[in-house]
């Protein structure tokens, strides 16, 4: 895809633009739905490594750690299996995909232009 995102409508998607190689996606990508499923794979390969990394980012989207427990729980995780790095890497893979699917709807009106 021949596609070239301004600063402007990057600045709506700040986990992915901080986080996911989307250029190299749009590069490699043909479809809308090719490129969905390789940002979907890069999203779910991240990780929060090292406790501190971890326990920075925790502090900063979800003091509370009730968004990142509500998102172990949906996937089935108990008390037993959880740790900091698990519950930042959860939440930060919820953000992207948050995010995600307003990334593509945008690609897709760029592409009809």
């Amino acid at each position: 895809m021949k596609i070239k995102l301004t600063e402007e409508e990057m600045y709506q998607f700040p986990w992915i633009d901080d986080y996911i190689d989307y250029q190299y996606s749009l590069k490699i990508c043909e479809t809308v739905e090719e490129l969905e499923e390789s940002l979907d794979r890069a999203i779910n390969e991240i990780e929060v490594i090292y406790y501190s990394n971890a326990i920075k980012f925790l502090q900063e989207e979800d003091q509370s750690l009730g968004k990142s427990l509500d998102i172990a729980i949906e996937f089935g995780y108990t008390i037993e299996t959880i740790n900091s790095e698990l519950l930042a890497t959860l939440l930060l893979q919820h953000k992207l995909l948050e995010e995600l699917y307003d990334f593509v709807e945008l690609i897709e009106e760029k592409l009809k232009y």
